[in-house]
């Protein structure tokens, strides 16, 4: 009977993958079913494992104690390939994975150094308009003190303004009268 090779087996996702090497050991040991029978133990299995074929139920556990089942020189070759395809492929899924985020990281900070540009413009641009604002709010309240100051003085000319006009009505109702008045001139008011 050959000896069945060992296989390469690739499990996962399209981001992640896991390769093992799969080998039978009963076979590549040469033990018959015979000698197998005697050594067969309970197998237990997890709900969450898929039963073994009745092919690999028929195997012997491998146990490092136990010398029959150490792996031979070509099988520790294999073995060393295999741990070194399994160390590359992840390290090609982990780098590729890397690389695909710090690509995405410099596009990131690349588009942050420009929105960070455009608010430093936009801030340039908002003190400007600031100090523009405080300027017309400044002659703003100049011109509405000013107003005031107008305002006041047109109070001020009004009362004046008053004042004469009663000056002249005393003085009109005091010359078209009976002149019963102390005073001499001949004043006519106009």
């Amino acid at each position: 009977m050959g000896l069945p090779a060992p296989a390469l087996v690739g499990i996962g996702d399209g981001y992640h993958r896991i390769i093992v090497l799969a080998t039978d050991h009963q076979q590549e040991h040469g033990l018959s079913e015979r000698q197998l029978a005697g050594r067969r133990r309970p197998v237990h299995h997890r709900a969450n494992r898929p039963r073994p074929s009745s092919s690999s139920a028929a195997r012997a556990p491998a146990s490092p104690t136990n010398p029959s089942h150490l792996p031979t020189e070509a099988e520790q070759e294999q073995i060393a390939q295999a741990r070194t395809a399994l160390v590359a492929s992840i390290g090609n899924t982990l780098d590729h994975e890397l690389q695909t985020r710090a690509s995405l990281l410099h596009a990131n900070q690349a588009a942050i150094e420009k929105q960070e540009r455009d608010v430093e413009r936009a801030l340039a641009d908002l003190r400007r308009e600031d100090d523009r604002l405080l300027k017309v709010l400044d002659k703003g309240s100049r011109q509405v003190k000013e107003l005031g100051d107008v305002q006041n003085w047109a109070e001020r000319l009004e009362r004046d303004f008053l004042v004469l006009e009663e000056t002249m009505r005393l003085v009109h109702e005091g010359g078209s009268g009976s002149g019963s008045g102390s005073g001499s001139g001949s004043w006519t008011g106009i």
